[in-house]
């Protein structure tokens, strides 16, 4: 996977602390343990150097992870519009629109992707932003 999201990056920066805290690591013992200078691994946390593939692999190597765990899945932490009846409602990721209308994430998902296609889907009309 190439090309995270500002969304990834935010989840992994958040995933990527939890992970050094519950195996009591800090950013100093971590850089030595899988071969990155502190300051790459304390500008990553901060969001100073984007997170790119050549860095992800060696950390989920590490905590012996998946990819999608430290950077959360794009079409999941993306940022989707809501409209009902051709009216702007909000903007959100598809758990808070499940939430705000009750309806399933993945019914959700669906409909963006109809939409996208150019297809109906009733009432709601979901777009990536």
């Amino acid at each position: 996977m190439a090309g995270y999201t500002k969304n990834q990056i935010e989840h992994f920066k958040e995933q990527l602390k939890l992970l050094m805290k519950s195996h009591n690591l800090t950013g100093r013992k971590l850089s030595v343990e899988i071969g990155y200078s502190m300051n790459t691994i304390s500008d990553l946390l901060t969001g100073k150097t984007k997170a790119h593939e050549y860095h992800i692999k060696p950390i989920c190597e590490y905590f012996q992870i998946e990819e999608n765990s430290l950077m959360g899945d794009a079409d999941e932490l993306a940022d989707y519009k809501l409209y009902e009846n051709g009216r702007y409602l909000c903007t959100g990721s598809l758990t808070k629109l499940s939430k705000i209308t009750g309806k399933d994430k993945l019914l959700l998902k669906f409909y963006a992707d109809l939409n996208k296609k150019g297809k109906e889907t009733g009432n709601l009309k979901l777009v990536k932003k």
